[in-house]
């Protein structure tokens, strides 16, 4: 298991155009326990989901280019999951898979997450899929400068519109992003994709730092979906419900400024 653990300043790459991240699973199963689990200021990716199945509960990623990266087939699932963007020119989330028609495409599904994007409209979108990518996105809040989803032509089934298992699904998602909600060569399943689930919202956010506000409480949440047992039900959306949630304090840091890190 992996509980309790925080990883600060990843370090410098290598080698010139290798940057490292500062955690990453590479191939790890279901029966691995992942929780409680902060990054800050890594130059590459905060956590790396690479193949495998693992999954996580009560992630926190805060100053990293780039919060989740996420290829080679990952499946599992991630829940409660904080990500507030640092310098560099990454995005929130990518999400791949390794190449073109190679099984398994990654799948993930990610519920309960509140990712704030950089404000400045010259980074990279909060959230990228592409290359046979699939995914369930529920239950979450996307901020940003830049647009909130990048939504390329050859994410899931790569197929012209939107196919409910075959392409990735948002569901009770709020978007609000200066840059619009959708961008890239997908686009038109992309937008097909949002506007499957009537309760995804384009919406004026009120969170007070990543804690819901009013717009946030407004959003119906979505059920857990079938086959998904690491998830647990919960009657609302993003990562930090409203003031008396309190499961990041006593662990993080960066996240306050009374806690400096």
């Amino acid at each position: 298991s992996l509980r309790y653990v925080q990883v600060r300043y990843a370090g410098s790459g290598l080698a010139t155009g290798f940057n490292p991240g500062g955690i990453t699973f590479g191939g790890v199963g279901s029966e691995t326990d992942v929780e409680y689990v902060q990054v800050y200021n890594a130059p590459r990716h905060g956590i790396g989901y690479f193949g495998g199945t693992v999954n996580s509960r009560r992630v926190v990623v805060t100053g990293s280019a780039m919060q989740l990266d996420i290829d080679h087939g990952y499946r599992g699932s991630l829940q409660y999951v904080i990500g507030v963007q640092g310098e560099g020119i990454g995005r929130s989330v990518n999400v791949a898979s390794a190449r073109p028609g190679l099984s398994p495409a990654s799948d993930p599904t990610i519920g309960n997450f509140t990712l704030m994007g950089a404000d400045s409209s010259t980074r990279g979108s909060a959230i990228r899929v592409r290359r046979d990518a699939v995914g369930t996105w529920l239950n979450g809040v996307v901020t940003g400068g830049n647009a909130c989803l990048d939504y390329e032509r050859g994410a899931g089934d790569g197929v012209e519109g939107f196919t409910p298992g075959s392409d990735p699904a948002f569901l009770s998602v709020l978007f609000d992003c200066a840059g619009g909600v959708l961008t890239g060569r997908g686009g038109v399943t992309g937008q097909e994709a949002l506007d499957a689930d009537r309760n995804n919202r384009i919406a004026t956010h009120t969170l007070e730092g990543f804690v819901n506000g009013p717009a946030e409480a407004a959003v119906p949440a979505a059920p857990v979906p079938r086959g998904k047992s690491f998830l647990e039900a919960v009657d609302y959306v993003g990562a930090v419900r409203d003031a008396d949630d309190t499961w990041w304090q006593g662990w993080t840091c960066g996240l306050e400024e009374s806690n400096p890190c």
